[in-house]
């Protein structure tokens, strides 16, 4: 009897325990540009939409516009790394109407800090066009 109530805390206890390291809230999104932060997170693989050591909350992501376009094309960088630079994507949104943000898929990010790279990426997005 007495075996079976250390059994049965020792596993409360565990599940507990993972319940609190695992996190009972999600995470939301409180930066200046939420439409951004969605076509990001919606088109780059395996973005998780926060950076990862913010503890016990993550951190927001890194999200900073660098160029419109004559049309209201916006260029912006967006990275999950702590040290921005390193693992930043350069993203292209079509638009904004309302609730809705649109963008190419597959063609709308890319890695490339070059020159050559970002002026590909705006071509493949009819940028001024």
């Amino acid at each position: 009897m007495m075996r079976k109530l250390v059994i049965t805390c020792k596993l409360v206890l565990l599940l507990s325990l993972t319940v609190l390291l695992t996190g009972c809230g999600g995470f939301e999104y409180r930066g200046d540009y939420p439409e951004l932060f969605s076509v990001a997170v919606n088109s780059i693989l395996g973005a998780q939409g926060f950076q990862e050591g913010g503890w016990p909350r993550p951190i927001q992501p890194y999200i900073r516009v660098l160029e419109e376009d004559n049309y209201g094309r916006r260029l912006f960088i967006y990275t999950e790394d702590v040290t921005i630079g390193v693992s930043s994507y350069r993203v292209i949104i079509q638009k904004v109407e309302g609730d809705y943000a649109y963008f190419y898929p597959h063609y709308n990010f890319g890695r490339g800090r070059t020159d050559e790279a970002v002026e590909a990426l705006k071509e493949a997005n009819s940028w001024n066009q």
